[in-house]
């Protein structure tokens, strides 16, 4: 599983709520997985919806800082179900 080249573009996490892990962690975790430096991360902003209902959703917007006026309407976007290997907290 790969992000597609690095460009401006909107990202879907969906997880369950009763996901162990905090949402900062979950980043962390998702961008380190593809590649991103944990320490860049004022270059996307992030999205949280609370945990009321069985899933929610954490939204990124990649690479956001290099094209503050990008219409986020208009961003290409990727949807991924995230889950955790066997209760772990390892994506």
């Amino acid at each position: 599983m790969s992000i597609s080249a690095r460009n401006t573009r909107r990202i879907f996490l969906r997880l369950e709520s009763s996901a162990a892990l905090d949402e900062a962690e979950i980043v962390d975790q998702f961008l380190t997985h593809f590649g991103y430096d944990k320490k860049d991360s004022s270059q996307h902003f992030i999205h949280l919806q609370p945990r009321e209902y069985r899933h929610f959703f954490i939204i990124i917007d990649i690479d956001y800082a290099q094209d503050p006026d990008a219409n986020v309407q208009e961003l290409p976007h990727e949807v991924y179900l995230v889950s955790f290997k066997g209760g772990s907290t390892d994506l």
